[in-house]
């Protein structure tokens, strides 16, 4: 007697039996349990916080300002969306001198979030308690989580993000309760305002996604989305009134292109002789002052974060007001080259496919203090997970998983491939509404990443792993049931 496999319950309003609660919160405790103790492990060996950042890197305003002139600084931000940067003035004015300490233990409270939300997400979705807990442990306790950990970027952030917003799909999805649905969109506008990538187009696809999904809830689930995307709009719309520019961080896209294009040309120089392109493509766009890429500085604003040309420690501050001028050169500039020597995007979008299936720690190279510290450890799980062979080379395994995965996703949504795989899984399930919500963000990130960024594509991969892991969890079900349904004990059970 042959049985199907049903990974999700046909009814979403049937209750879960107490003992899979209990056996839930046993997983979650272990969890726990292994998140501090590991952590306390990595500290003995030496791990600390990097804060560094904070000066250093080009999407942060100037921590002078951070402190003393947050608002203004945060409200005229053309470069980034305002949400991180005033989390990090936030911090920097209730510990001033100790800053250090309170944005390692924030961290720690993301990793804890980070890995019962996952846990949590693949449990709900009909993965056996124990997978999940391995699945999620090998997640949380690798080296390269660590050094996302302990890094003050919003990479962590945005991928504790990420898994919320897909666990409170799938929490409204099952219980069709509003407060998911409330929270669901407020961490979308949180994640739209706090990187980029992750536009208002994202928003709107993810509402219209769930309209689809769940017709008979179409007119609460606009609703709540109008509201989502009024807020988003009103912060692109303040850019565009402020600055011309509608959205956050529009000079990105505009650089990206650039490098992706023009800075490919071999003879660069003789093209800028013959005014084809400007003199702004001959400069190298990084660690540059606004006065080196030679645009006319306009009378002071008065507004600091717009008139800074250097920050404190002495980097270029890229939130400069001529930043926007700089940007449209490199654009102009993109685009002729764009027309005339095209091969330059062809290439630059192969080699970022090649990019995004690196393994994520290429983020870090060879940085000193925790990257180095943890160099061994870092290489030995490149090997093994992501299976990288070479020393800068692509991980083999991702390769062949990310796809898998994906597909995998994409015939769980279709009757015929759930017949294919044995799923028995006629009604819209919350399982599924969450899949196609996975799937959607994984590949509206890759055409992103691979289309429009001129590097770090692992990084930004590594932000959606949660969606990932979501992918895998399925598949390793389906497996591990397909072959407990072939064993000679199951066999025997059902004749």
């Amino acid at each position: 007697m042959s049985e199907e496999i049903d990974l999700q319950a046909a009814s979403p309003a049937r209750p879960r039996p107490r003992s899979q609660g209990s056996s839930s919160s046993l997983w979650t405790l272990f969890l726990t349990c292994a998140f501090i103790v590991s952590r306390i492990g990595y500290y003995w060996l030496g791990v600390r916080f990097d804060a560094s950042p904070l000066g250093e890197y080009l999407q942060y305003v100037d921590p002078g300002l951070l402190q003393h002139s947050l608002l203004q600084s945060v409200f005229y931000l053309h470069g980034q969306p305002p949400l991180f940067n005033l989390f990090l003035g936030i911090v920097l004015k209730l510990f001033p001198t100790s800053y250090p300490a309170a944005f390692a233990a924030i961290y720690l409270g993301i990793g804890v979030a980070l890995l019962l939300s996952i846990h949590m997400l693949l449990v709900r979705t009909g993965v056996p308690g124990w997978l999940s807990a391995f699945i999620v442990l090998a997640f949380s306790v690798n080296p390269v989580t660590i050094l996302h950990e302990n890094w003050l970027f919003y990479t962590y952030p945005v991928t504790l993000l990420v898994s919320l917003s897909a666990l409170f799909l799938q929490r409204y999805a099952e219980q069709e309760r509003r407060l998911d649905l409330t929270i669901l969109f407020a961490l979308l506008t949180v994640l739209a305002l706090t990187w980029s990538a992750f536009h208002l187009v994202y928003v709107a696809a993810t509402a219209i996604l769930m309209v689809v999904s769940m017709r008979s809830r179409a007119r609460q689930i606009a609703a709540f989305g109008a509201v989502s995307l009024l807020v988003i709009a009103s912060v692109y719309a303040k850019n565009l009134l402020l600055f011309g520019t509608f959205g956050c961080g529009a000079i990105y896209p505009k650089i990206n292109l650039a490098l992706m294009t023009t800075k490919r040309l071999p003879n660069a120089k003789k093209l800028v002789r013959r005014g084809a392109i400007s003199r702004t493509s001959l400069v190298p766009v990084y660690w540059t002052t606004v006065a080196n890429h030679r645009v006319p500085l306009d009378d002071p604003t008065g507004i600091d974060v717009l008139d800074q040309v250097v920050k404190a420690g002495g980097r270029p501050n890229w939130h400069h007001i001529a930043y926007l001028k700089v940007a449209d050169r490199y654009f102009a500039d993109a685009l002729w080259t764009l027309r005339e020597h095209p091969e330059t995007y062809v290439e630059s979008v192969r080699l970022n496919i090649s990019t995004y299936f690196k393994p994520a720690s290429d983020t870090f190279g060879s940085l000193p203090g925790n990257p180095t510290l943890l160099k061994r450890s870092v290489a030995v799980f490149n090997r093994v997970v992501p299976g990288r062979v070479a020393q800068t080379g692509v991980g083999w395994h991702l390769i062949v998983a990310l796809p898998l995965a994906m597909l995998c996703g994409i015939l769980l949504l279709s009757r015929r491939g759930r017949g294919w795989l044995g799923v028995q899984d006629d009604a819209l399930s919350p399982r599924r509404v969450t899949i196609a919500f996975c799937l959607a963000t994984l590949a509206y990130m890759f055409l992103v990443t691979v289309l429009i960024s001129a590097a770090d594509q692992y990084r930004y991969r590594a932000m959606v792993t949660p969606c990932y892991l979501l992918l895998v969890g399925q598949i390793v079900t389906l497996l591990l049931r397909a072959l407990g349904a072939r064993s000679p004990a199951t066999a025997r059970g059902g004749a």
